[in-house]
């Protein structure tokens, strides 16, 4: 472009101030054309022209974040385009969200920065770009929020817990400080022993709490890794918790017989198919018989005791069954109750009558019977005895 201007002082030839703005994104020219004249006299016409740039302008801002304390930050960077000369850069940091007032950073000269995270707490920084010709402003760049999280520390979970088999288990919860709390993901581990690394890991257990299993017998331990996705925290690894599970007794009904005044003693290891664990007691309450007072010993059993087993007496001439109701108890679990139905035979009396011999060889002497009680055969004999 030309531009003609007239000259009217005599005075100067300095070509007036200008402010030219250049909307193009590119740089252009500007020709002004210098007619001097004396004396109403033009002399020779003189070109002079002026390159106009383009605007410096950032095509690449710096970019806020979130960082855990000593973890490694994100690089602050920015580009630019336009300009003329060589560009100088100088990074300042500011406690307030503004691009001005703030702190020039000692050796931070070029076009990114890497900001320190050993401090907790939240700075903003921003850089100014110098031109060296050209006639540019500087520019400055927005600010970048850069926050320093305490580092994640994770609470303990439950140390240990004991159930019995199928008993309903509480949670396991998983806390923890620091960090920015919003994008943990979390994933629960067992092993089969005392150690928070190495476990398997549990498939769908990936929220913050979990409800261990009881549908097997023995001792599983449990933790739980704590990651984070966006702030460059390190994954948190829980304490073990112990989870024990008992064994409970299941014993079927069972049933013996014994004479009066004799000891029974049952035994439920003795029956196939019953689950009794090693420390188990038992209990019961009175046992049930009629009529009341026909056996003698019948009685309960308030504190858990290792053998079944009572001295019964049946002051009848019929056999009387006497029914125990007995709860198994081991290391807290409680089984099922079952039932012990003893038969207790009335006892035998054989009423001898014994008549002395009267002499030597007199064979006057005898004993006879009038048996009583037991329990009398239906067909031939009632008793059978042997001399």
């Amino acid at each position: 472009r030309q531009r003609q201007m007239c000259i009217r002082d005599r005075n100067t030839s300095t070509i007036p101030s200008q402010t030219v703005i250049n909307n193009q994104n590119t740089s252009g020219t500007l020709t002004y054309t210098v007619i001097p004249s004396v004396n109403d006299c033009p002399g020779d016409a003189v070109d002079f022209t002026i390159t106009v740039n383009t605007a410096p302008r950032f095509t690449t801002q710096p970019i806020s974040s979130e960082i855990c304390k000593d973890s490694a930050a994100t690089l602050l960077e920015v580009a630019f385009e336009n300009g003329s000369g060589t560009a100088s850069y100088q990074w300042f940091s500011n406690t307030i969200d503004s691009n001005s007032g703030g702190n020039l950073i000692s050796g931070a000269i070029n076009e990114s920065y890497n900001p320190p995270t050993n401090i907790v707490g939240e700075l903003f920084y921003y850089i100014e770009i110098s031109f060296s010709s050209g006639g540019c402003s500087k520019i400055t760049s927005n600010t970048a929020r850069v926050n320093i999280l305490e580092s994640p520390a994770i609470n303990p979970i439950e140390a240990s817990k004991t159930y019995c088999l199928n008993e309903v288990s509480n949670d396991l919860a998983a806390t923890y400080s620091g960090g920015n709390g919003t994008d943990a993901t979390y994933q629960w581990f067992s092993n089969t022993i005392d150690s928070n690394t190495g476990g398997t890991e549990i498939n769908g257990a990936t929220t913050n709490s979990y409800n261990p299993s009881t549908n097997n017998v023995g001792t599983v331990y449990y933790y739980v890794e704590i990651s984070f996705t966006t702030d460059g925290c390190s994954k948190i690894i829980s304490n073990t918790s112990t989870i024990t599970v008992n064994e409970i007794s299941v014993i079927s009904p069972a049933e013996t017989v014994i004479y009066s005044e004799e000891t029974f003693t049952f035994n439920p290891n003795s029956v196939a198919g019953n689950i009794v664990p090693d420390t188990t007691l038992y209990s019961w309450p009175s046992p049930n018989f009629v009529p009341a007072g026909s056996v003698l010993g019948a009685s309960a059993v308030t504190t858990p005791q290792e053998l079944i087993s009572q001295t019964l007496e049946n002051t009848t001439d019929s056999p009387i069954k006497v029914t125990y109701i007995i709860t198994p108890v081991s290391t807290n679990c409680v089984g099922n109750s079952f039932t012990l139905e003893v038969t207790v035979n009335p006892g035998i009396n054989s009423n001898a009558i014994i008549v002395n011999s009267s002499c030597f060889n007199n064979n006057d002497g005898a004993i006879t019977t009038n048996i009583t009680g037991g329990i009398p055969f239906n067909i031939g004999n009632s008793y059978i005895t042997s001399w």
